[in-house]
């Protein structure tokens, strides 16, 4: 129930809010005309947020994904997430929210301040508050409570803000929540009739000018990978001489520097093993190569270029790459099995999504469903009835149909195009729609509803409100952020 809402609750906007008033121990100092606006990161009508508060800002948002992806961010995503323009959303909102509060003659006395803190779990001890801890922790995060208890005025104005912009909206009538419990309640059913390319791929016979020419089009997808052929030097750790390994390694790549190549230091030395491998990818490698620091430095190398001394799983080791190769498309000749069973697989399911597209426009130009499928042998199947959560319910419908099963009605029942799902399409038509009764509603189901629909729309009111004070806002943003 209620997952129609459950997106739409939790809104871009309240979780932008709600992270910047949390973020009551790394947002202190936001000021007005404390600085020259040179050194400050944002202005929002004459208030300031310096640089460093900023950073703090967005160390703290970094953190946050940090955590999410185990440590490591991957390459692009704080550009792609766009986490330097969030940061500044987040601070700005946060500052046009005080603003809005002060212009309401909203007012935060100490008395409501002390209260605040006193009732904070972080400084409490045996479920009472205690200054010691209060102080303490203040203390080992470099904070005074002048500094700490003004920025929580900061916080608790925007807060106060927020509850009374939502105010506004704390209407929900009884006609809303029966509309809404309709839409959440109601189920379809639909037929339909499933074309896979398993069905086709015996009409499907490719000459060599079919061939030929599939390949033409296609030969980027059979491009080989890069390959790269090394030579190298291992250095295992022993238990018993722990240091040993890389003072050998260390020792060994002075000497290949200055006798200029690893040929000649294998001259010299005789008693050192070095290791080769043929030519192999990134994606294949060979088990001597699958230590990851080592994979990774093998194809950073240029072809004739030396590492330096890489730390793997059992110790230390220098590559030298002898060859790459560069990826090459082979001849159709050497790759024929794999280019014709691929053209039978793409052909198939074009074949299938022909046919369900032919079979829908057929019974849009008048012919009748039933018959036309027994004409073709083609099976027929109901869904049961489904419900907008019917997919987390489990229900085991094609997630194409399911998506767009309540698009349909009497009017308009039947797609504008096949869905498709794992390579099979569907042709499918809308069979018939039930509502649940106003009466199945329980009082405890009422309660819910009403509160999604007061929440959607206290979202749908805060975001107008701060996109109107965006709208008439002097807003400075230091070029250098």
């Amino acid at each position: 129930m209620l997952q129609i809402f459950r997106n739409k609750a939790q809104s871009i906007f309240i979780q932008a809010i709600v992270l910047v008033i949390a973020l009551v121990f790394v947002f202190w100092g936001v000021g007005t005309n404390l600085m020259d606006k040179r050194e400050a990161a944002l202005v929002i009508n004459k208030e300031e947020v310096s640089i460093q508060e900023f950073q703090r800002v967005y160390e703290q948002a970094l953190a946050g994904y940090r955590e999410q992806f185990g440590g490591s961010i991957p390459k692009g995503l704080l550009e792609a997430l766009g986490v330097k323009e969030q940061v500044i959303n987040q601070l700005s909102q946060a500052a046009l929210l005080r603003q809005g509060a002060t212009e309401m003659g909203i007012a935060i006395n100490p008395e409501e301040i002390q209260r605040t803190i006193k009732e904070m779990i972080q400084f409490q001890e045996n479920g009472a508050f205690s200054l010691d801890r209060y102080n303490a922790i203040l203390s080992a995060n470099r904070l005074t409570p002048g500094k700490y208890e003004s920025s929580m005025r900061y916080d608790m104005l925007s807060d106060k803000a927020i509850k009374q912009i939502a105010n506004f909206a704390a209407q929900v009538s009884d006609q809303e929540i029966n509309a809404i419990h309709q839409l959440d309640q109601e189920t379809v059913r639909l037929e339909y009739i499933t074309f896979s390319p398993d069905q086709f791929r015996n009409q499907v016979k490719p000459d060599a000018s079919a061939l030929t020419s599939w390949f033409d089009q296609e030969q980027d997808n059979y491009k080989t990978a890069v390959q790269v052929k090394l030579r190298y030097l291992l250095f295992d750790e022993t238990p018993d001489q722990p240091g040993n390994s890389f003072s050998a390694a260390n020792n060994a790549y002075e000497t290949i520097i200055s006798t200029g190549s690893l040929l000649a230091y294998a001259q010299a030395h005789p008693e050192i093993t070095i290791h080769e491998t043929a030519f192999f990818s990134r994606d294949v490698p060979p088990a001597q190569a699958q230590d990851p620091a080592f994979l990774k430095a093998a194809f950073d190398l240029g072809q004739g270029e030396l590492s330096s001394i890489i730390k793997t799983a059992n110790g230390y080791a220098i590559l030298f790459a002898e060859a790459i190769q560069a990826p090459a498309t082979p001849p159709l000749d050497e790759i024929k099995d794999q280019v014709q069973a691929d053209y039978i697989i793409a052909r198939s399911t074009e074949l299938a999504r022909e046919a369900a597209t032919a079979f829908l426009e057929k019974i849009r130009t008048g012919s009748d469903w039933s018959s036309t499928a027994q004409s073709q042998g083609l099976a027929v199947q109901q869904t049961p009835s489904l419900s907008r959560n019917s997919q987390q319910q489990g229900v085991d419908v094609p997630a194409k149909l399911l998506s767009q099963a309540f698009r349909l009605g009497p009017n308009n029942p039947l797609p504008q195009e096949a869905a498709s799902d794992n390579d099979s399409f569907y042709a499918f038509r809308f069979l018939d729609r039930a509502l649940p009764s106003t009466t199945a509603l329980s009082e405890e189901d009422w309660a819910r509803y009403r509160e999604a629909l007061l929440q959607q729309k206290q979202n749908q009111l805060l975001s107008a409100w701060v996109k109107q004070q965006e709208l008439n806002a002097d807003l400075f943003i230091n070029s250098n952020l």
